[in-house]
């Protein structure tokens, strides 16, 4: 019979930037750990507009209802 293996997974948050390269290194060093830094995103989503692309379809709506509930006052 096989034993699963488990791993436990934690986030530790850096509040120094300055600190972060220091930490890495020290976990590094700890050879029952494995580092893996997130990817990180950048710039804007490509082709945000073609989201869009069919929101109001099948709706019975003009844009002069839209504009009326959009500037509803009281």
């Amino acid at each position: 019979m096989q034993l699963k293996e488990v791993m436990d997974k934690i986030l530790i948050e850096v509040n120094d930037p300055g600190k972060r390269q220091i930490l890495l290194e020290f976990l590094k060093q700890l050879n029952f750990l494995t580092i893996s830094e997130p990817k990180i995103k950048t710039g804007r989503k490509k082709n945000v507009l073609r989201d869009l692309y069919g929101i109001w379809e099948g709706r019975d709506i003009n844009l002069s209802e839209i504009r009326k509930s959009a500037w509803k006052r009281r």
